[in-house]
């Protein structure tokens, strides 16, 4: 069983944002949350829901990537 840890997920999630070169403002305000949440999210002191990983996706985020540490390609 693979232990991933939410700071590291976190972590992959803030290198994504910063990728797409999108602020944070702007995906809080896609993904309906506030500012707090999703800073938390990104600095692993929270668990990011299942259900916000397709709008993620929507904008740009290779989820894979974030779950797994390997991009979608790299499964491919």
């Amino acid at each position: 069983m693979i232990n991933v840890g939410l700071e590291e997920i976190g972590k992959r999630i803030e290198l994504e944002r910063v990728r797409l070169n999108l602020k944070n403002v702007d995906v809080c305000s896609k993904l309906d949350i506030h500012p707090n949440t999703y800073r938390n999210y990104e600095t692993g002191k929270r668990d990011i829901p299942a259900s916000l990983l397709p709008k993620l996706i929507y904008m740009g985020f290779d989820v894979m990537y974030i779950l797994t540490g390997e991009t979608l390609r790299e499964w491919a």
